[in-house]
């Protein structure tokens, strides 16, 4: 909190400091508050490599956004309990070029399998990204499993792993879903 006063007074905030409070503050938007604050982060990682260290208007406004945040007495509580429910794990993961989706579950002892191009009809409903509609993929990928395993994951919490950070979380009413995003 000190850091970010001494910033905000002084209109200077040091390339290594602000790594260090990037650092820092990213730990609490991934563990937080449902991860709150994550484009309050941004600035403090564009600072990161400034030359002069001096506080422009977006890191000036990110910077008072955490103090704000910080000095409230906000608190949330989560119980430490593991769901009675039996879990699996499911795996997915997708491919732009060309379009794949794929899925596994491990359960039981047992390991299934299911991968899908998708029709050049759903390619074309899509939005179009710069990104080769990879999050849209990946997405995608999350539902062909869920569709595809329904029946084996229902009123199962499932630990779902994908390596695309946009993908956060996922609610469905057949079961519950621990998101893991793998870098």
């Amino acid at each position: 909190m000190l850091t970010i006063q001494q910033a905000i007074e002084q209109q200077h905030l040091a390339a290594g400091s602000a790594q260090k409070l990037a650092g820092r503050l990213t730990w609490a938007t991934q563990h937080l508050f449902r991860k709150l604050g994550r484009a309050m982060i941004k600035p403090l990682f564009a600072q990161c490599s400034s030359s002069t260290g001096k506080v422009g208007p977006r890191l000036l406004t990110a910077l008072k956004w955490w103090s704000e945040i910080l000095s409230e007495d906000i608190t949330e509580c989560k119980a430490w309990v593991e769901p009675k429910q039996r879990s699996c794990h499911l795996f997915v993961d997708a491919a732009s070029t060309p379009p794949r989706c794929a899925a596994v579950l491990i359960m039981d002892g047992g390991v299934w399998y299911t991968d899908v191009e998708p029709e050049e009809a759903v390619m074309k409903s899509f939005m179009q990204r710069r990104d080769k509609q990879i999050m849209t993929l990946e997405i995608l990928a999350i539902l062909l499993s869920i569709s595809t395993f329904a029946e084996k994951v229902k009123d199962r919490k499932v630990i779902l792993y994908s390596d695309n950070t946009g993908v956060i979380w996922h609610v469905s009413p057949l079961c519950t879903f621990v998101v893991y995003c793998l870098s």
